[in-house]
């Protein structure tokens, strides 16, 4: 009989640790909106999403070893673990915001977003779906959030999109476009990587001789015709690969033969891997590290568009150069600044400690088509954060009670608990 009883305990525990899922705890909820519930699974997982995301950004930043350190740190001013309940807060505060927005002003999902939907949230479950279960979110909550998503790219559009409330113009998108965006083609060529000096200095100087040659050559040239100095930069490139190759497929015989000769042979064949070092350090020099293309906007549309305009790029150079910017990138802005103070068709130059950088820019106000082309994008640069300030005054206007039963329930930490245990038990 106690055993049943023990038994019956653990079952209602585990019912209780679900409870986001049963709805039969006053903790299933997270808050309520204007007297409209919000499940506590969808709280957790922008809880998750926000915990995950901090975590791995102090980690690759070189800030943590090991993840449970992020507990100790602070992020603007507040303990990691207030300021990932916050976030995950106020983002479910906008949530359940958007939704009553939606609904206010009449709109409707498509049969294409609930197909999407439908179709993230299987391919989200059938993944990971023993992993939210363990956390404490239901299918529905995931499906929610996807919702929220659709939901509020739609709100955006009703305001801002071709006929919508707030439209924004054909001209006022290019004069937007005009004032924030460049256009340039670029040649990267990486710096030796060797680290004996004498060698690092004998390459770069090889390479500054390289650099200088296309750049003459390039003054030469217009927009259009800068596409010459890409291409015998890509050729020599290919070259210089094969030759490394060529190297490194020798260096190895001459290693296995050596495992074959005499005490005499030894020498000789040592003699011949005398070379390696500065082979590997050339395999290393020919690697792309072009760091400008990787920008939002920087693809010119599908194929048809790439071959109407090779090689070129265009970029937000307003946010590429903003400080508070989630694309900035210290060494990429630099570059950026550089191209835009160019003057457009002439061929310049600059370097870091890892690169040289050839390039030439035009006009972007010519590329009329751009504005067509990359509308949705656009819009959303243009008037992102006048949206994002009309959420935050919406969100101050709805009744929100907070379910701190809940929220002092599913705690950052526990949430982190489940999952290294979930993730251990994988492994196991």
């Amino acid at each position: 009989m106690k055993k049943m009883k023990r038994a019956a305990a653990a079952a209602v525990a585990a019912a209780v640790t679900a409870g986001t899922m049963a709805g039969c705890s006053s903790t299933d909820y997270a808050l309520t909106a204007d007297g409209k519930k919000v499940n506590a699974g969808v709280y957790i997982s922008y809880a998750l999403s926000e915990m995950t995301s901090q975590m791995y950004t102090m980690y690759y930043g070189g800030k943590v070893k090991d993840l449970s350190e992020c507990f100790d740190k602070q992020i603007d001013g507040k303990d990691f673990t207030t300021y990932v309940k916050d976030s995950a807060l106020e983002n479910t505060k906008e949530f359940a915001t958007v939704n009553a927005k939606f609904d206010e002003l009449g709109l409707k999902l498509s049969k294409d977003d609930k197909n999407t939907i439908s179709d993230n949230v299987s391919s989200s479950w059938d993944s990971n779906g023993d992993f939210y279960e363990s956390e404490g979110i239901s299918r529905e909550s995931i499906k929610q959030t996807y919702e929220f998503s659709f939901k509020r790219s739609a709100i955006f559009d009703y305001y801002y999109a071709e006929g919508g409330k707030e439209e924004v113009s054909a001209d006022d998108l290019q004069t937007y476009t005009n004032d924030n965006y460049i256009r340039y083609k670029l040649v990267t060529i990486p710096k030796s990587t060797s680290t004996d000096d004498d060698t690092k200095k004998s390459e770069n100087a090889e390479i500054k001789e390289l650099v200088e040659g296309y750049l003459e050559e390039a003054k030469e040239l217009d927009f259009e015709g800068f596409d010459k100095i890409i291409d015998e930069y890509d050729a020599y490139k290919k070259a210089k690969d094969a030759e490394d190759s060529t190297d490194s497929s020798a260096d190895e015989s001459a290693v296995t033969d050596l495992d074959s000769s005499s005490a005499a042979d030894e020498s000789s064949a040592a003699d011949d891997t005398s070379s390696d070092d500065s082979s590997e350090a050339d395999t290393e020099l020919s690697a792309d590290t072009d760091t400008s293309s990787s920008d939002d906007s920087s693809a010119d549309g599908d194929s048809e568009e790439e071959d109407k305009y090779p090689n070129e790029t265009v970029v937000n150079y307003t946010d590429g150069t903003n400080k508070d910017s989630d694309k900035y990138n210290e060494n990429n802005a630099e570059l950026l600044k550089q191209i835009k103070e160019g003057e457009y068709g002439a061929a310049a130059s600059w370097d870091n400690d890892t690169n040289y950088y050839i390039f030439m820019s035009a006009d972007i106000a010519e590329r009329t088509d751009y504005v067509d082309d990359n509308k949705e994008t656009l819009l959303q640069s243009m008037k992102g954060d006048e949206f994002d300030s009309k959420v935050e005054g919406w969100v101050k206007e709805m009744k929100i009670t907070v379910n701190n039963k809940a929220v002092k329930r599913y705690t950052v930490k526990e949430i982190y608990d489940r999952q290294t245990e979930y993730y251990n038990k994988k492994k196991g």
